[in-house]
C-alpha cells in the first residue's frame, strides 16, 4: 500500500523507509523474537512537527504480529497545516514540550545542516 503512494509522487520502492507503527506495540523477547503487547485503542493521537520537505504516506492495517484473526484497522483523521511560528520556536528551543532536550535540539540542528546541505546551490 505503502507503494502506491509513492509512486503517485514519482518514488520508487527504493525510496521508501523502514515503516513506523505508532499504534501497535512490539517488544523483543530474550530470545530475539518480536511479540505483540497490543494496540493503543481508539482514540489514540500522534503528534508529528516536521520541520524538512517530506511525503507522508499512510496505510491503514493491522500489525503483521497482532495475533489476532480479526481485521480491526479503523478509520484515521490526518491533519496537516504550515506553522512557521512553530519551527521558528523549535530552532530557538523554546517549543513546549521541547525545551532543554539537548539531544532533540541536535537532532534538529543536525537535520537543518543536512537540508541546507543538500538544497545550496552553488
Amino acid at each position: 500500500m505503502l507503494l502506491l503512494a509513492a509512486l503517485k509522487h514519482g518514488l520508487v520502492e527504493r525510496d521508501l523507509p523502514h515503516t513506523v507503527s505508532f499504534f501497535h506495540g512490539v517488544r523483543v523477547d530474550d530470545d530475539g523474537a518480536l511479540v505483540s503487547t497490543g494496540g493503543a485503542g481508539a482514540g489514540a493521537t500522534v503528534d508529528l512537527v516536521l520541520h524538512l520537505p517530506v511525503v507522508v504516506a499512510v496505510a491503514v492495517a493491522d500489525h503483521p504480529l497482532d495475533p489476532s484473526e480479526q481485521y480491526h484497522a479503523g478509520t484515521v483523521e490526518l491533519l496537516a497545516w504550515s506553522a512557521p511560528q512553530d519551527l521558528d520556536a523549535l530552532g530557538a528551543g523554546v517549543l513546549p514540550d521541547v525545551g532543554d532536550d539537548l539531544e532533540y535540539r541536535r537532532a534538529v540542528a543536525n537535520s537543518e545542516a543536512a537540508h541546507r546541505a543538500s538544497t545550496q546551490i552553488d
